[in-house]
């Protein structure tokens, strides 16, 4: 069997050569926590048809040592990049499933990735409620310290990962939790929820696609819907009759999706059909706010990031916006423009029991829709049994400011992208969503205050290259500020003053 080592730690890996002569790329896989390589054999053959493929097991799983040290994303994140230099692997597409979606966004953004085209990330919940993570942790950990065996949390999982679970499916997946350490589980798991890989999303400029399985009750395709956005350049495909395992329950499927996304993502954009699409958004979107106007539609533009203010038509909705959760609400709605009303509850009252949610729900929402009638007898706020949701034309402050991240990202001239970054760093508050402190708004501001350490950071590589000291400390403050607990950062700022110290 095919090993390499990395300082005295053996890892067990397989190389496929693709059946197409002209195949240049290669297709790297990484498996998810509990898995091991084999994972991947019933879409290996599909792959292998146009690419080149290159797998392994991660430390502490299948055939790879886990070594002395402890497990980490860093550690996990540095194999990859020394597989794909060892290996001499050029142009190549990262697929990674569940926890490696973790190492997969590292990957991306790292200097180390300059040959990495695509990037997809299977039923990888990059982006999960903390306070949720962490619950399931606690009881994944209690039952296996009750039991002294990962094996019956694994016949639980693997119950959940296939749809339909086969005999085949399960001796594969049973084979790898035998082999995996409780401790090196949960090393990785506590990891899975605790180290906040969002801060790297905006450093992923490949192009990346997001799968989910229809049917994957642990992840589901909502849990990815809500969370593209946070990617700069993403797209989100459910498959169908498919679970956490899709690889398993639809390997045709999902490797001619993952195909068809890469050779679009790939291939040289035609300007006639961008010129095109650019003409029909411009005139659509001019003819339906013409519409609009003449059939009374109205603008509502709520301001969050500076203090709390409603805008209906121009003039100010005043009320008693501090009670039963008006703000809140309003803010989440106008950040999607619709909501489940279960979604609503989860948000807003998720210590409270499902029934008791929803009667506050609805008591908060009436009052929402008083606060809009006593201004002005218009249907805004819109609901139905199942979802809750804004008409018009909606602003949100937050919301742009967002886009104008998400834009300045996709920048490729570094000019630009620097002059992009300034502008949104010096519009940034101090304290952006103040009075809002649900947790989803917690996590929210968290995603802000991180993409302005990225801003910050790169503005301060951009100006050390041009020898800007001084300009260049000043962001070098900034990123520390958001990045309090980064020792690395805060190591170069102290060599950056001294330098500067020392003339």
């Amino acid at each position: 069997m095919p090993y390499i080592r990395r300082n005295n730690v053996s890892v067990h890996y397989q190389k496929y050569k693709s059946e197409n002569p002209y195949a240049r790329d290669t297709m790297i896989l990484l498996h998810g926590l509990g898995p091991d390589m084999n994972s991947w054999q019933h879409i290996v053959p599909y792959f292998q048809q146009q690419f080149h493929v290159f797998l392994y097991d991660l430390r502490g799983f299948g055939k790879s040592e886990s070594g002395g040290e402890t497990l980490t994303l860093d550690l996990l994140t540095d194999d990859l990049a020394f597989l794909i230099k060892a290996f001499n692997i050029r142009n190549y597409h990262l697929v990674a499933q569940g926890f490696s979606g973790f190492i997969g966004v590292r990957h991306a953004g790292d200097k180390r990735a300059q040959n990495l085209r695509t990037l997809t990330l299977m039923t990888a919940p990059v982006y999960f409620p903390k306070k949720l993570g962490n619950d399931i942790i606690q009881k994944r950990r209690k039952w296996v310290n009750e039991v002294g065996s990962l094996y019956p949390l694994a016949e639980m999982i693997i119950t959940q990962n296939c749809y339909p679970l086969t005999e085949e499916k399960a001796d594969i997946l049973f084979a790898a939790y035998n082999r995996v350490s409780p401790d090196d589980y949960f090393a990785l798991f506590q990891n899975h929820f605790e180290d906040d890989a969002t801060e790297q999303l905006g450093r992923v400029q490949v192009p990346t696609l997001m799968l989910s399985g229809e049917e994957d009750t642990v992840y589901p395709p909502e849990l990815f819907g809500a969370s593209v956005h946070l990617y700069p350049n993403a797209r989100h495909f459910i498959v169908p009759n498919a679970s956490f395992m899709m690889q398993m329950d639809q390997p045709g499927l999902v490797s001619d999706w993952i195909y068809q996304f890469i050779e679009k993502s790939t291939s040289k954009p035609d300007q006639h059909y961008i010129d095109y699409r650019k003409k029909l958004n411009d005139e659509l979107y001019r003819e339906i706010n013409s519409m609009q106007v003449h059939t009374g539609a109205f603008n509502l533009h709520i301001n969050c990031m500076n203090g709390f203010s409603v805008f209906l038509n121009e003039e100010r909705v005043h009320g008693q916006w501090g009670n039963r959760k008006a703000m809140q609400l309003l803010v989440y709605l106008s950040m999607k423009q619709s909501a489940t009303r279960e979604e609503l509850c989860d948000a807003f009252w998720p210590e409270t029991d499902l029934k008791s949610a929803k009667n506050s729900l609805r008591v908060a929402l009436h009052h929402l829709k008083k606060l809009f009638k006593a201004n002005i007898n218009t249907p805004i706020l819109d609901s139905d049994k199942e979802f809750v949701f804004l008409r018009g034309h909606i602003q949100c402050d937050v919301r742009d400011y967002m886009e104008k991240i998400k834009h300045a990202h996709q920048l490729n001239n570094d000019v630009a992208r620097a002059e992009s970054y300034r502008q949104l760093l010096r519009n940034a508050p101090d304290n952006p969503l103040p009075g809002l402190y649900d947790e989803w708004f917690m996590e929210l501001r968290d995603y802000l205050e991180k993409e302005q350490g990225t801003m910050a950071l790169f503005l301060a590589d951009y100006h050390e290259k041009n020898n800007d000291r001084i300009i260049c400390m000043d962001y070098m403050k900034m990123a520390v500020h958001y990045y309090q607990n980064d020792i690395h950062l805060q190591e170069r700022l102290m060599e950056l003053e001294a330098r500067i110290r020392s003339g």
